[in-house]
């Protein structure tokens, strides 16, 4: 799949329209379209909006809160918000929040949070969410893409979407864990990709988590983990490895 950035000035008439979407601005003393034009240009927030409530507005009987936070200072940055009044139950919740920050002039966005509903999950649902958001992010010109693989199961789907583990401490964690859960044949993989990737890459920030999601008796271990991860959306590699597990 191609992604090519596309030119959008961001008007008070869409504005009005994601208003008419059910979410509201707050945060910022500046009008919401010149404060996207401004730090954030290119940024097409109604497509982004209506996109996240088409796809997520169906999956949950509670209600539904709908906010975008505009902040100036100390660095602009946008938060989406959108969640569940039971947001928090791991079985029916729903929550997804995004926020656009600067770092040397350029957006990095978290994936600070998402949940679908149990019955929603494994329906392709997610991957078509992070397909519309995703072409906003080279529409901005997004360097980079951070996530915390916390829920249930995360730490083996953000793996296989090759999302690249930045914490060795937190690697050093998971690898304990194999230790004691694994056989002595299946560790010895384990730690052989380990091995070979800190050898090369002292304290590195980029362990490619991808090669122990491969190995079939690591992913239950990985979906009980708890890891940081980025992708460098700078880094030819590392986008197209992205687009074509994650997205294509």
């Amino acid at each position: 799949m191609l992604f090519s950035a596309e030119l959008h000035i961001v008007t008070s008439v869409e504005i009005r329209a994601i208003e008419a979407l059910g979410f509201s601005f707050s945060g910022s003393s500046m009008a919401a379209d010149d404060f996207t034009n401004a730090f954030f240009p290119n940024f097409n927030l109604l497509v982004a909006v209506r996109t996240i409530d088409t796809l997520l507005s169906s999956t949950t009987a509670s209600g539904i809160s709908k906010e975008i936070l505009l902040i100036e200072v100390p660095s602009p940055s946008v938060e989406i918000r959108y969640y569940s009044q039971d947001w928090s139950d791991k079985d029916l919740g729903l929550a997804l929040v995004r926020t656009f920050t600067l770092e040397n002039a350029k957006p990095v966005v978290d994936h600070e949070f998402f949940r679908l509903p149990r019955s929603y999950r494994r329906k392709g649902i997610a991957r078509k969410v992070l397909t519309a958001l995703f072409q906003q992010y080279v529409n901005m010109g997004a360097k980079k893409i951070l996530i915390f693989a916390a829920l249930e199961d995360g730490g083996y789907v953000w793996a296989t979407q090759y999302f690249l583990a930045v914490d060795p401490a937190e690697v050093a964690t998971i690898l304990t864990r194999a230790q004691a859960e694994l056989l002595p044949a299946e560790f010895n993989l384990v730690k052989r990709i380990y091995d070979h990737y800190y050898a090369q890459h002292i304290g590195g920030q980029s362990f490619p988590m991808y090669a122990w999601a491969a190995l079939p008796f690591m992913e239950p271990i990985l979906r009980k983990s708890k890891w940081h991860g980025a992708v460098d959306l700078t880094n030819p590699k590392e986008f197209s490895n992205f687009v074509g597990n994650a997205i294509g």
